[in-house]
């Protein structure tokens, strides 16, 4: 019979979807089945059509993917497609990537669990931000132990009844045989069965595998992903790259592949506004679907533990308004000469020049306020050497010129 292999296909596949271990333990793969099944059902007709020999049939079920569709841009506009949902309007979006980069130690973990204890109770994040959509979180957290993330949920009262976490996250591996892992597979069932619609990634080089500087490697974790979350919200922990010489913007610093900016829908940097010890600057880096939010700020309030009053504990996070454009661009120049510094070593100073060169596009006067705050505050030196004229030289208290200066102010 002519249309035997579609038929054999056809049973083969019908059998593979009933089977019980199929629904329990391999939602991701059942979809990908269930799809093929429609495709081929779909193409039914060719049952009654008797000039088609089965080998052409085979090429034509072998080479034409069930996921191809072509469609018109006349259809696409004429199509009612629903706005963008957000989980925080015009924040988070309720599908997609997400990116949060920054150093080390600027607050990115207590950020998201304050992200998940608002989005799961519906209160406002930071007491200013409406949450649009309640629903449930997972982490997959490789950055943070058992007993500091207690110490963190102490401090912050959480409650979270529904918030989970991989509880052996270094167990988990995304790949097996270019498939999705045993492990994979059963956190995607997990995260469909509870109906979880946000998944917190600390940190991404923890989890994808291959070089994060690789394009297509960082192609590959993404498409996983999306394999493996489809209608969830991703929100990925970043961390960002080694200071240079030039001035970078803050999405420039993000560490890896520009592929990975690429994925997000939406991206932020945070960071330490320098002079402080629990001030952060937050910053939207990329806004795909809406109006970039302007800067602003964060305070970290902390308190003694008390179960040991050696210790402090963050206890609650607060907005603290949006950054104006002028301590903005102070905060800029401050970041950027902190980025030079590392750069300074025994005799070579930054000069005044070098500096002016790398804040390009910042006043005279901000740039020298910002040299001021950092002289006050002890983390930028100041001198004048001997036969250099009435020009400061500038370095890390840490790394004083070996040449003594005639004029140390």
């Amino acid at each position: 019979m002519k249309t035997f292999p579609l038929l054999v296909r056809l049973t083969t596949l019908q059998g593979e979807l009933s089977s019980q271990i199929d629904i329990e333990k391999n939602p991701v793969k059942k979809q990908e089945l269930q799809k093929k099944y429609d495709y081929l059902l779909d193409k039914s007709d060719l049952f009654a059509a008797p000039d088609i020999d089965p080998s052409e049939l085979e090429d034509i079920l072998n080479t034409v993917s069930p996921d191809f569709e072509i469609e018109s841009l006349d259809s696409l506009k004429a199509e009612t497609i629903p706005g963008q949902p957000w989980l925080i309007n015009d924040f988070i979006p309720a599908d997609g990537f997400v990116l949060l980069a920054g150093e080390e130690a600027t607050g990115k973990s207590f950020l998201t669990l304050s992200l998940a204890q608002s989005i799961t109770t519906g209160e406002k994040w930071l007491d200013h931000f409406e949450v649009t959509i309640q629903t449930k979180v997972l982490f997959i957290d490789m950055e943070n132990g058992r007993r500091r993330l207690q110490d963190r949920l102490r401090g912050l009262s959480m409650s979270g009844e529904n918030i989970y976490r991989i509880k052996f996250p270094h167990l988990f591996y995304l790949s097996e045989k270019d498939k999705l892992s045993p492990f994979a597979e059963s956190v995607a069932f997990f995260v469909k069965e509870k109906e979880i619609g946000l998944i917190v990634v600390d940190s991404l080089v923890d989890v994808m595998e291959g070089n994060e500087n690789v394009a297509g490697d960082v192609q590959a974790f993404f498409n996983k992903f999306r394999l493996m979350f489809p209608q969830s919200a991703i929100l990925i922990l970043h961390h960002e790259g080694k200071p240079g010489m030039v001035a970078r913007t803050a999405a420039q610093k993000t560490r890896g592949s520009t592929n990975i900016q690429g994925q997000m829908s939406a991206s932020f940097s945070v960071s330490r506004i320098p002079k402080t010890v629990n001030e952060l600057k937050f910053e939207q880096t990329k806004a795909r679907d809406s109006a970039k939010m302007k800067p602003f700020k964060i305070n970290l309030v902390s308190n003694a533990d008390p179960l040991n009053l050696q210790k402090t504990l963050v206890t609650k996070l607060m907005y603290a308004g949006e950054i104006e454009e002028k301590e903005l661009k102070k905060v800029a120049a401050v970041e950027i000469i902190n980025e030079l510094l590392p750069y300074q070593y025994e005799d070579i100073v930054l000069t005044k020049k070098d500096i002016e060169i790398a804040c390009e596009g910042i006043s005279e006067e901000t740039i020298r306020n910002a040299i001021e705050s950092m002289r006050i505050a002890g983390v930028l030196g100041s001198c004048k050497f001997e036969g250099g004229g009435n020009a400061h030289r500038y370095y890390k208290p840490s790394m004083e010129p070996s040449r003594r200066p005639y004029n140390d102010d």
